[in-house]
């Protein structure tokens, strides 16, 4: 299986060992910017549910000037993810107690308008 990136206009194969460049930054997933090196479908996802939730509110869901602002915007609303939520995330990011920790927010009033199912399949793309 193959996943062409639109910005970089090559092609990843899945489940690959890639550099961080795979993406749009707005689009990239947490492991992707924590620095793992695997990408995989999950990534793809987190991009889909990304892109989703653009379209209901009109503007990037996950804003950021450089890949450290992204993630705290991620986890102001998502929450700072830990071993619980996240299981291997300290492996990934072994720094990740010593930030700010954010509780996470109400997914449906970051996407008001959009009906219950709405909201849980973008629940789905961007919070497991």
């Amino acid at each position: 299986m193959h996943s062409v990136d639109a910005v970089e206009s090559r092609h990843i194969r899945c489940n690959a060992t890639n550099h961080r460049q795979v993406a749009t930054l707005h689009y990239m997933a947490p492991e992707i910017l924590f620095g793992a090196g695997q990408y995989s479908a999950p990534v793809d996802i987190w991009a889909v549910g990304c892109i989703f939730g653009e379209m209901v509110t009109h503007r990037h869901m996950f804003n950021g000037c450089s890949e450290t602002n992204l993630l705290v915007n991620i986890f102001r609303l998502l929450g700072t993810p830990n071993e619980e939520t996240w299981p291997g995330v300290t492996s990934l990011f072994p720094f990740i107690g010593k930030i700010v920790q954010s509780p996470p927010q109400d997914l449906a009033e970051e996407v008001r308008g959009l009906e219950p199912a709405g909201v849980d399949l973008l629940s789905v793309c961007i919070c497991t």
